[in-house]
């Protein structure tokens, strides 16, 4: 499967300002001429603001009460004593403005041949994304992810500012200058975060000629990708105010050979408790990693798109690893034909899923298996959201099967722990053995594969080499390597995934 360019919709990215420069239009009819455009054309009433007797004044182009958007032209005249000496007219968008001109530009209904191309620059271009307010925070939480964002910005540069202070409308903080390429404004605003981020100069040109020239989804994926590299230089991680940002990273860094990794969403509400649903779970997990190596026939139904694909049974059964055995192949062959079928039901299992991709519409709008020849064949109908989903977390080989189910509930129990937004993991590995009433030899089996998995995900540089150790008498530790008696005697082991960026 094809992963999606990155899209200002995608991401929930919005466009907060734009700005262009126009050098040496003084001229009113000029000016007049684009604003009865945007009049016209889109709804825009305009102002043009001009500097007289040494202030800024301002009169009306156009107006209609019922337009709802506005653009302001500012002329700028040679003026040696005000050392102004650019000339020209500056036009710009903010806020919704912004946004509603975008949406004709996206659409490519904007005709960029009302302005003079070769004295056009796009000189500002603001990107935003808002993050709500969880009811999980606390009080201090969000000074503290200020102040080290700060710390961690003053650190790696001298010359690059960062502060942050307390106003009327919440707390502030400001990287950068004003004057520079990239001005990070991050503010509390209507139960939520505002990540504001302010492109000017040489940079935001450089982003001009894939704008003008209607090549919009490879603007949208360069810029949503510098907004992340900024963001994630500018930010602590460790944060819950940067979930959305770890999530991004996840999702787009680049991954493995997918034949031999398994895949999985985030697991935040994973309350599977029988044997019969963590079976279900492991083996759609597998299933979900299976599909991706097909490239799927591209489909409508109304307006909905689909991917339809077909696949030999046999295929999937000998991805699973199966046993050849006659019998016992049998018996999978048709225990797999029965969870085949049962994807259209799929309400309950994915409830677990934190991602609204798995709980929209159909997933599966067509499923069916059918016997062509002595072979069982499955046909199936993927919805767009899911066949292009970027999965956030991709597990080593040795977690794509298993052989027993003390095996499986291992290896899922880790895939819950570790499928989870924050970069901090939690296995209650005290919770997890009580729950199995076995000899101790097997208790020691089952220790001796969970220390086998940690040590697999460390070496595929998954997550850090130490671990957090809380043991049943209450006492914390820090350790490097697992050993059964140290489980044994621990109530939680906490560990920390490695955060990798392809920005």
């Amino acid at each position: 499967m094809n992963q999606n360019k990155l899209s200002f919709e995608s991401e929930n990215l919005q466009v907060d300002w734009i700005g262009f420069n126009i050098q040496g239009l003084i001229n009113r009819k000029q000016v007049e001429q684009i604003a009865n455009y945007l009049f016209r054309i889109f709804g825009f009433n305009s102002t043009l603001i001009k500097r007289i007797n040494g202030k800024w004044k301002s009169e009306s182009l156009n107006y209609d009460k019922l337009n709802k958007f506005h653009v302001s032209f500012r002329h700028h005249e040679y003026d040696p004593e005000a050392k102004s000496f650019w000339v020209g007219t500056k036009i710009y968008f903010s806020g919704k403005n912004a946004a509603q001109i975008y949406k004709g530009i996206r659409a490519q209904k904007f005709d960029w041949n009302i302005f003079d191309l070769t004295k056009t620059s796009l000189a500002r271009f603001d990107l935003c994304y808002f993050r709500e307010t969880k009811p999980t925070e606390q009080k201090g939480d969000l000074e503290l992810f200020m102040e080290e964002s700060c710390q961690k910005i003053r650190a790696k540069s001298k010359r690059r500012h960062a502060s942050w202070c307390g106003n009327s409308k919440g707390l502030l903080m400001k990287i950068g200058s004003r004057l520079s390429s990239n001005h990070y404004r991050v503010y509390e605003k209507n139960h939520g975060l505002e990540f504001e981020l302010e492109l000017k100069n040489q940079l935001v040109k450089s982003f001009q000629k894939l704008l003008v020239d209607n090549r919009i989804k490879e603007f949208e994926h360069d810029l949503s990708k510098h907004f992340y590299k900024v963001s994630l230089n500018s930010f602590t991680v460790n944060s819950c105010y940067t979930d959305w940002l770890v999530n991004c990273v996840r999702k787009t860094v680049e991954k493995q050979t997918l034949d031999s990794f398994l895949i999985t969403d985030y697991l935040e509400n994973s309350n599977v408790k029988s044997f019969a649903e963590k079976e279900y779970l492991f083996r759609f997990f597998q299933f979900l990693t299976f599909i991706r190596r097909f490239k799927g026939v591209k489909q409508y139904n109304g307006d909905q798109v689909y991917y339809f694909i077909t696949f030999p049974v046999s295929d999937f059964l000998q991805f699973i690893s199966v046993p050849d055995a006659a019998r016992k192949r049998q018996y999978q062959l048709k225990k797999i034909l029965n969870f085949l079928l049962s994807l259209q039901k799929l309400d309950p299992i994915v409830e677990i899923f934190s991602d609204a991709s798995f709980r929209s519409s159909v997933i599966f709008p067509y499923l069916a298996v059918v016997k062509e020849g002595k072979s069982w064949v499955a046909k199936i109908s993927i919805s767009q959201r899911l066949y292009s989903y970027s999965y956030p977390f991709f597990l080593p080989k040795e977690f794509l099967r298993y052989k027993d189910k003390y095996e499986m509930e291992v290896k899922l129990k880790i895939i819950q722990s570790l499928s989870v937004s924050s970069l901090e993991k939690n296995f209650y590995v005290e919770e997890f053995l009580n729950q199995f009433s076995i000899p101790n030899k097997k208790r020691t089996q089952i220790k001796k594969l969970i220390i086998e998995l940690f040590d697999q995900l460390k070496s595929h540089k998954l997550i850090e080499t130490e671990f957090g150790i809380v043991r049943k008498n209450g006492l914390s530790i820090t350790v490097k390597q697992l050993t059964p008696l140290l489980l044994t005697k621990s109530k939680n082991i906490f560990f920390h995934e490695i955060l990798y960026s392809s920005f």
